[in-house]
């Protein structure tokens, strides 16, 4: 599936801790010369990232990536970035950036949520409740809520945008 000339993989251990299955035509992190990239495992592992990242995460349609220590969200379909790296930090889940279709990124101490869809809130938030059930709980003052489709703050249930899901 992958020439022997990298260094390095990245592989999402999945929700069961199992590593999950390298197959062809299947996106996989890669490392060569100290750096990471996505190839596609087609036998000859064709870079679609290039190896320019200190850090990949798992690749799915969106994956974080880190370059001179900041942190950013990677568009990989698109060849864009949907968050620039410009983050503290980005949460990860066994290597992934998504906890059912819900992941969060860090910006000078504040969170913002990113939805798996390709839509996030801005960094605002003080903290946030990491997997709840149904909807993405946030604080915001000292108050917990929710974010709504505009990415601000309410404290209505039924205003709220982002929701863990299966």
């Amino acid at each position: 599936l992958l020439p022997p000339v990298f260094e390095g993989f990245g592989l999402s251990t999945g929700t069961a801790g199992k590593y999950i299955e390298m197959y062809k035509g299947k996106w996989i992190s890669a490392m060569k010369d100290g750096k990471w990239g996505v190839v596609v495992a087609d036998g000859a592992g064709t870079w679609i990232v290039d190896p320019v990242y200190d850090h990949v995460g798992y690749p799915s349609n969106l994956t974080h990536v880190k370059k001179d220590g900041r942190w950013g969200v990677l568009n990989i379909t698109e060849g864009k970035f949907l968050i620039e790296p410009v983050c503290d930090s980005v949460d990860e889940y066994n290597g992934s950036l998504f906890c059912n279709g819900i992941g969060f990124y860090k910006k000078d101490g504040k969170y913002g949520v990113i939805g798996g869809w390709g839509e996030y809130t801005p960094a605002i938030f003080d903290d946030y409740e990491g997997a709840p059930e149904g909807a993405v709980k946030v604080m915001s003052g000292g108050e917990w809520g929710y974010a709504d489709k505009d990415g601000n703050f309410t404290t209505d249930e039924d205003k709220a945008y982002y929701y863990f899901s299966e």
